[in-house]
């Protein structure tokens, strides 16, 4: 089982993370990684310019009051010429322990500034079947490469070095792919290995559980082949979201015998779910089931004009249509996931608060402040830096202006709105300096009375 924490203490960042494998004769055994923030820690001079650090590490791991473990060591850093920049090193440790559960606790002090302490207690579980097909910890991997010669790195004949995550392994628009190592063990107890067995690894929705198109692949192993497997796929193209990286251990009938997944979270806006998308999505459970008023949710869905994009909105007014609360519900529920799909409900309250302010500031007897052209703006572009009010002198009607001093990479924006149906408050948009919003040069005609 993989475990992983983030452990900061005044100027020591470290993170630490363990997997659990077993070797040929069924003895099992964890891997330890702890990577040292560079600029969290502190160095001497030994001359030369060159700048070294010091960690003493204490790993304590017991089971009740029986210390199954115990070592204390000092990490040294690699020699730098340059302490600002931040790097991270890396610290492996291979612990042989049987299968249970434990309590691993952990002390690290600077000792060039020994006040600079810290110390973490957590549990550490190691469960490998012995006697049937069994896979180790999935290794999600940051790097990988043939060894050239036999070192604490090296794994099946590679050199791994995992990915080093702050909490649950997450992928942003500069990752392009997931790779990971795992291990398989035991598959001489089951005679249906003998003439061969499968490997499938694929990415599947967290939700639903549906695995992604093009996300998937399968892997032919002879019962005499090394027992481990580097894979991976190319995730740009992977929307944001939640998922899990699964894999299979199938006989030779196609039978899975054992799974392991590993959670994962993507973000990537440079690729966006598309509507039809959304009715795939999962929101049982969600935010999206507090809604049982079908007239509540279609006002909300309809409140979402001013950010949707057109696929979008065409998609959102077929759904209000369809009247179908359980569908308009899955859509509710994607378009905000596909925005924020950590925290989807966040991302609609937030929403909500500024829907709130139009309908309270901009509404009208016969239409809600939202669906008003000054709701529409402020919900598009957010709270303009300035307003300023004219009308009902110099042959004026009433009138704002509303100042932007940055939208969309454009300094200086207006928007004039003009309460052309005297006396309704519900002002009119008659003219933007914003691209692609209405543009009438001679709106100063139209708020002019005997016009």
């Amino acid at each position: 089982m993989m475990f992983q924490i983030q452990l900061v203490a005044k100027n020591i960042e470290v993170n630490f993370q363990y997997f659990s494998f077993q070797k040929v004769n069924g003895q099992c055994y964890l891997e330890t990684y702890l990577n040292f923030l560079s600029t969290g820690i502190h160095y001497d001079n030994f001359g030369r310019s060159k700048f070294q650090s010091t960690i003493s590490v204490e790993m304590t791991i017991s089971q009740g009051d029986v210390i199954r473990y115990y070592d204390k060591y000092l990490f040294l850093s690699p020699e730098l010429d340059d302490t600002l920049s931040a790097q991270y090193f890396l610290d492996k440790q291979i612990i042989y322990l049987p299968n249970g559960t434990y309590q691993l606790d952990l002390v690290f002090v600077d000792q060039q500034f020994k006040t600079n302490t810290l110390s973490a207690k957590t549990e550490v579980i190691i469960k490998i079947d012995q006697h049937k097909p069994s896979f180790s910890d999935v290794m999600l991997l940051d790097s990988y490469e043939k060894s050239e010669f036999q070192n604490i790195l090296s794994k099946s004949g590679f050199d791994l070095i995992p990915k080093n995550s702050q909490g649950s392994h997450f992928y942003d628009e500069n990752d392009s792919l997931i790779y990971f190592y795992v291990e398989w063990y035991n598959i001489n107890n089951d005679s249906l290995f003998n003439q061969g067995y499968l490997i499938n690894y694929f990415i599947e929705n967290d939700q639903n559980h549906i695995p992604i198109n093009s996300f998937n692949s399968v892997k032919k192993k002879k019962s005499n082949e090394v027992q481990a497997q580097i894979g991976g796929f190319d995730i740009s193209t992977l929307p944001s979201g939640n998922y899990n990286l699964k894999i299979c251990l199938l006989n030779k009938k196609a039978k899975i015998i054992s799974i392991k997944n590993v959670f994962f979270q993507r973000k990537n806006t440079n690729h966006k779910l598309s509507p039809e998308d959304y009715l795939k999505l999962n929101s049982k459970g969600s935010f999206a089931d507090d809604f049982l008023i079908i007239e509540e949710l279609a006002e909300h869905i309809s409140c979402l004009l001013p950010i949707a994009n057109s696929s979008e909105w065409t998609f959102a007014s077929n759904q209000i249509e369809g009247w179908d609360i359980r569908l308009m519900r899955q859509f509710f529920y994607g378009f905000w996931a596909n925005r924020n799909p950590l925290e989807p409900e966040l991302e609609w309250l937030k929403y909500s608060k500024l829907v709130y302010e139009a309908n309270l500031m901009y509404g009208t007897q016969k239409i809600k402040g939202f669906a008003s052209d000054r709701g529409y703006v402020m919900l598009k572009y957010g709270k303009a830096n300035f307003i300023e009010n004219f009308g009902n002198e110099n042959q004026k009607i009433p009138y704002q202006i509303w100042r932007f001093n940055s939208i969309n990479n454009q300094s200086n924006r207006d928007f004039v709105f003009a309460d052309i149906s005297k006396g309704s408050n519900e002002f009119k948009l008659i003219h933007s300096t914003v691209i692609g919003e209405i543009f009438n040069p001679k709106w100063k005609s139209l708020v002019t009375r005997n016009n």
